[in-house]
């Protein structure tokens, strides 16, 4: 079905441990060391088009998906889409 994304397997608790975000600048930091090169205190997350993708656990999520389950606490429904289309 056209709109609908696979939801993550990730728990609040796994991401809020992981990842501090700050929705004034939409930006996640890392509050620990995920991978050999990543430090903690750096920005997480890759860009690849048009959004940037974060990657805990083994799954990748948008920084958009991950923003509203970090804030709700609930994976949202459907894709999350952007008011005035910047992304």
């Amino acid at each position: 079905m056209k709109g609908k994304a696979k939801v993550p397997s990730l728990t609040h608790n796994q991401v809020r441990d992981a990842l501090d975000y700050n929705p004034a600048t939409g930006k996640f930091v890392w509050r620990i060391s995920p991978a050999r090169n990543v430090k903690f205190g750096t920005v997480a997350g890759r860009n690849s088009g048009k959004y940037r993708y974060i990657r805990l656990n083994g799954e990748e999520v948008t920084e958009p998906r991950l923003a509203w389950f970090y804030m709700t606490g609930a994976w949202p429904e459907r894709r999350v889409r952007f008011k005035n289309g910047d992304p």
